[in-house]
């Protein structure tokens, strides 16, 4: 069976009515699963980046992701998926109980953090573009230990 994941990113440019909009096109259109992404721009980069104001404003608060997560599940998604780039990340979409987790190339050697994904027992995409062999091989043997098989997600990375 097919499941068509409708990937939500940061389109909404941090406006929940934006969000609600994007959630509905993308259900009209036939997805079944929803794919949020969940981070913090104090967790992932440096104040004096030149664009951290930017991805400041872009973050939703646990209120808000959850009142995103519920109006998706009363419009009949099936499934809930999150990019974690983080542990606060990953502990708001633990707490709303997502269905499975994203993990970013840029965490793919944050080991401790694919350790607490990995024990959650839940579907995981690996992302994996840029990353060389040996890192990707750490990476998914700790999804292995758990009996979980990542789905690896190449990127062209060249921004």
């Amino acid at each position: 069976m097919i499941e068509v994941i409708a990937e939500i990113a940061n389109s909404h440019q941090g406006k929940i009515s934006i969000a609600k909009k994007i959630i509905n096109n993308f259900k009209n259109s036939g997805s079944s699963s929803i794919k949020f992404q969940i981070y913090f721009a104090d967790e992932f980069m440096s104040k004096n980046h030149s664009r951290f104001k930017h991805f400041k404003k872009q973050g939703f608060s646990h209120d808000q992701l959850k009142d995103l997560f519920n109006y998706s599940r009363k419009l009949g998604y099936n499934k809930i998926y999150a990019d974690v780039l983080g542990f606060k990340a990953f502990e708001i979409a633990r707490s709303l109980k997502v269905d499975g987790y994203k993990i970013h190339s840029t965490d793919l050697m944050n080991l401790d953090l694919l350790k607490k994904v990995s024990k959650k027992k839940k579907k995981v995409f690996l992302s994996v573009g840029g990353a060389k062999h040996p890192e990707i091989y750490k990476a998914v043997k700790i999804f292995n230990v758990q009996k979980i098989k990542p789905v690896l997600m190449h990127g062209y990375q060249s921004y």
